[in-house]
């Protein structure tokens, strides 16, 4: 059985920077100190830049991939309106950064947190297996280069 191993890497890649958003919501308090501010906006440009790429790939290429394979086109309707919500969730982060309103940037880290964290446990659990047991070793091996390509692509407009 073949097993998705750039993409189990990619996620073991980005876990530390999720549960960073948990730790960082943690040590505020009072007002955001000149670190925090650094280490808020550094979290912001992740999300920005590495997390939201990584889910526009999953859109387009690793959900199409399970949809047959449960017997339904909506089956991975839940996972997309995951990446929805995070995609609000940032938006809505950095108003609040911009107002300095430190309760309501601890609420949406810690609610990214929560909702990230449970996406990947879902992806890890149940997706990816279900992909590995389907997929011969060379329709992983494309399936996964086709998961770079349009990460690299969701990408570049970041920094264009």
């Amino acid at each position: 059985m073949p097993e998705l191993r750039h993409f189990r890497a990619e996620h073991r890649h980005l876990i530390p920077h999720i549960d960073e958003l948990r730790v960082l919501a943690d040590g505020l308090e009072g007002s955001l100190t000149g670190a925090q501010l650094e280490a808020l906006a550094k979290n912001e440009g992740w999300l920005r830049e590495h997390l939201v790429p990584h889910a526009e790939a999953e859109d387009k290429v690793l959900y199409p991939a399970v949809a047959p394979l449960v017997g339904e086109k909506r089956a991975t309707a839940t996972m997309t309106f995951d990446h929805v919500e995070v995609g609000k969730l940032v938006a809505e982060l950095q108003k609040a950064h911009a107002r300095s309103d430190l309760r309501e940037v601890r609420r949406l880290l810690y609610t990214l947190h929560a909702l990230i964290a449970a996406h990947f446990r879902k992806e890890e659990e149940i997706f990816l297996p279900l992909l590995e047991s389907a997929l011969s070793e060379e329709d992983a091996d494309e399936l996964e280069e086709r998961m770079e390509r349009a990460a690299d692509e969701a990408h570049e407009p970041a920094h264009a």
